[in-house]
């Protein structure tokens, strides 16, 4: 049941963020889940990134720090 609760919030939440700025923006700042998933991979299953995935971070923190400079 909170699991179900959390899911519809965070939909609707979803939702504001995108009637208040542009989608783009939005689903690129949403990217920042990879961040963390790298965190837990790296800490817990000591992973490493390829070269393609360690390129695929840079472009994503370029597109972070673009969005940010428009804001």
């Amino acid at each position: 049941m909170l699991a179900g609760a959390m899911g519809a919030m965070g939909s609707a939440c979803w939702f504001t963020a995108m009637a208040l700025e542009p989608v783009a923006n939005v689903r690129t700042l949403g990217l920042i889940e990879l961040y963390f998933s790298y965190v837990v991979s790296r800490r817990f299953f000591r992973e490493r990134l390829s070269p393609a995935e360690l390129a695929g971070f840079v472009l994503l923190a370029l597109g972070f720090l673009g969005i940010l400079g428009r804001g």
